[in-house]
């Protein structure tokens, strides 16, 4: 009779410390578990690198000197600087993906800037280029051919007679 209470003191033991145990979340589930609760980190980086970006006025300021947005229709944006005397290679001034490509879409509308829609170059010049920097020789053509239409629009709307 001792051997069985011996038996089942041990058992209830076991059984309690394996209880707890199964009960403790594992560091991932820990980690999930934060993420669901407080956000993926790296999206709130992210955001509040948008925000401050928004905030300082630079990315608004940037769109407002471009001369074109190239854009895909959904997720990317691409600002194109161009001037004959003080920039003769176009720079990529600005470009975003997402929810701040929609934001400057929107400043490049507001001001009447040409937005254009060319998925190919939206994401060559996205992927390809960095802001500031000169498009590479690789994309001179088309993005000729883009800055040709745009200038030919402007052209077209200056000569208009009211």
């Amino acid at each position: 009779m001792a051997f069985y209470i011996v038996v089942g003191i041990l058992d209830y033991s076991f059984q309690y410390y394996k209880i707890r145990k199964d009960l403790k979340m594992s560091k991932d589930d820990v980690k999930q578990e934060h993420k669901d609760l407080e956000g993926d980190p790296q999206m709130k980086t992210r955001r509040r690198e948008m925000q401050s970006e928004i905030q300082s006025g630079s990315l608004a300021q940037s769109v407002k000197q471009s001369v074109a947005v190239v854009r895909n229709p959904t997720h990317i944006a691409v600002c194109l600087g161009y001037h004959p005397t003080d920039m003769p290679i176009p720079r990529v001034l600005e470009k975003g993906r997402d929810a701040q490509a929609n934001y400057i879409v929107n400043i490049a509308e507001r001001n009447c800037i040409p937005v254009v829609e060319n998925v190919e170059l939206a994401r060559s010049l996205f992927f390809e280029v960095e802001r500031g920097d000169k498009i590479p020789e690789t994309l001179f053509e088309p993005v000729a051919a883009l800055l040709r239409m745009v200038m030919k629009i402007d052209y077209a709307h200056s000569t208009e007679t009211p």
